[in-house]
C-alpha cells in the first residue's frame, strides 16, 4: 500500500462494476447455451436449434466460435469487475483492454450477421424476394445496429468513464 491513505471509491465504479457483473452473469447463461446449440448441431450435421434454418457446416462453426469468445469475454468481465469493487488495480488495468476487444468482437460479429447469416435466413426461410422480406431487411439491419450500440455501452464506459483522474486514483491508491 502507499503511504497515503487510500482514495474513495468513486461511485461511477461501484456502478460499472454491478452493470459488468449483472451483463456477465447473464452472457455466460446466453453464451453457453448458444454454444451447446452449436456444438450439438455440427455433431448433429445440421441445426438443432432452427432446423428450418438449414444453416452450412461452416456457418455452424462461426456460430460456435463466437459463442466461445463471448464466453470467454463474459468470464473475464465478471471476474475483473468483481475484483474493481474492491478497486483491485490488476481490474481496471484488465477491463480496459477487455473494453476494446470486446468492441472488435461486437463489431465482427454483427458484421457476420449482416451480411452472411442474415441474408442466408432471409434466403431459407423463402423472404428475400418477398415484398414483406425486403420490409424485414432494414428492420433487421436497424435491430441489429441497435444491439451493437447496447453490447458496446458498457465496454465504451469503461474506456471514458474509468479515464477520470479520481479513478486512476482510487485503483492506484490500492497498489502494493
Amino acid at each position: 500500500m502507499s503511504d497515503l491513505a487510500p482514495v474513495p471509491k468513486p461511485r461511477v465504479v461501484t456502478t460499472l462494476a454491478t452493470i459488468g457483473i449483472i451483463q456477465g452473469i447473464a452472457s455466460v447463461s446466453c453464451g453457453g447455451l448458444g454454444l451447446l446449440g452449436n456444438a450439438a448441431s455440427i455433431a448433429a450435421g445440421h441445426s438443432v436449434i432452427s432446423p428450418a434454418a438449414n444453416e452450412p457446416r461452416p456457418m455452424l462453426i462461426v456460430g460456435v466460435v463466437e459463442s466461445l469468445v463471448w464466453l470467454i469475454l463474459s468470464i473475464a468481465l465478471i471476474w475483473a469487475s468483481a475484483a474493481a469493487l474492491s478497486l483491485k488495480p490488476w481490474a481496471r488495468r484488465m477491463l480496459m483492454p477487455w473494453s476494446v476487444i470486446a468492441i472488435l468482437f461486437f463489431i465482427v460479429q454483427f458484421s457476420i450477421q449482416a451480411v452472411w447469416i442474415g441474408p442466408h435466413a432471409m434466403q431459407v426461410s423463402g423472404q428475400s424476394g418477398h415484398p414483406a422480406g425486403a420490409m424485414a431487411r432494414p428492420i433487421m439491419l436497424c435491430v441489429g445496429v441497435a444491439m451493437l450500440i447496447a453490447l458496446c455501452a458498457l465496454p465504451a464506459c469503461f474506456l471514458t468513464m474509468w479515464q477520470s483522474k479520481a479513478v486512476i486514483a482510487a485503483f492506484e491508491s490500492r497498489e502494493n
